[in-house]
C-alpha cells in the first residue's frame, strides 16, 4: 500500500505499508519512476536538504534516501509528515510532534476538540492536516481550524504552486484559495460508477497521481 510521495532533486521516493501489518518500507527512483531501488522505511517526505521516514520512529538521511546509513532523530511512532523549510511535523493520534531545527528538538502539541488528523501537508507557510474534513493551522501546527470538507474523509493532501488538493472516500478535491472552497476534479471518473476512495496523491512535474481504492475494498489502481 503506497501511503506517501516525496521527492528531492532528481529522485522521486514512495514509502509503503504493509497490507498485513509489519514495517513498512520505501522505494526512490532516479528516472522518473522506470525503476526503483529500495531506499528505508515506511512514509517519506523532504526536509531542507534531508529525506525523512517514518517507520516506527523517525529517521533521517542525509543522502536523498541511500539505504544506509539513516540517523534516528525521534522515537515517536508518526503516521504522517510534512516539512517546510527546517520545520517538521509529525502525526500522532492525539497531534502532532513539532520539530523546528531540522529533527534534532520536538515538541509534543495536542489537538483541540474537532479536529482529527492522519495527512499533513503545508501551503507555504499554512499547514493543512485530514482525518474528518481538511484542519488548518496557520503557525506551524501551535492552533488548529476545521476549514472544510467537513463531510468527508480526507486520506491524502498534496499542493502543487497555489493548488490544494485532497484524496477523500469520494474522489479528489481542489481548492485555488487555501482551502476555503473546494471542487470536486474526478467527476468524470465518478459519472462511470466508480466510487474512488483515495488513499493517497502525489504531484510530480505537471502530473497529480492518485492511489485509489475502487469500490472501498473492491480492487485497487493508479490514476494520473
Amino acid at each position: 500500500n503506497v501511503t506517501s510521495f516525496a521527492s528531492l532533486g532528481r529522485y522521486v521516493l514512495a514509502g509503503m505499508t504493509r497490507s498485513g501489518g509489519g514495517p513498512g518500507e520505501s522505494w526512490r527512483s532516479s528516472d522518473d519512476g522506470a525503476h526503483w531501488e529500495s531506499s528505508a522505511g515506511g512514509n517519506v517526505c523532504t526536509s531542507d536538504r534531508y529525506v525523512l521516514c517514518a517507520p516506527g520512529g523517525i529517521y533521517r538521511s542525509k543522502d536523498s534516501g541511500t539505504y544506509n546509513p539513516w540517523d534516528k532523530v525521534s522515537h515517536v511512532n508518526a503516521g504522517s509528515l510534512a516539512a517546510h523549510g527546517t520545520c517538521i511535523l509529525a502525526s500522532v493520534y492525539d497531534g502532532v510532534w513539532r520539530s523546528t531545527d531540522t529533527g534534532n528538538n520536538w515538541t509534543h502539541i495536542k489537538y483541540p476538540a474537532g479536529v482529527s488528523s492522519s495527512v499533513l501537508a503545508f501551503l507555504g507557510t499554512d499547514l493543512f492536516a485530514g482525518g474528518t474534513g481538511v484542519s488548518r493551522s496557520t503557525d506551524s501546527g501551535m492552533n488548529w481550524t476545521q476549514f472544510g470538507l467537513s463531510n468527508r474523509t480526507v486520506h491524502a493532501i498534496a499542493v502543487s504552486g497555489t493548488n490544494l488538493f485532497a484524496g477523500t472516500d469520494t474522489g479528489v478535491y481542489v481548492s485555488i484559495d487555501s482551502g476555503a472552497n473546494w471542487r470536486n476534479v474526478s467527476d468524470s471518473v465518478l459519472s462511470r460508477g466508480t466510487d474512488l476512495n483515495t488513499t493517497s496523491l502525489i504531484v510530480f512535474d505537471s502530473f497529480l497521481f492518485a492511489a485509489v481504492d475502487i469500490n472501498n475494498g473492491g480492487s485497487h489502481a493508479a490514476m494520473r
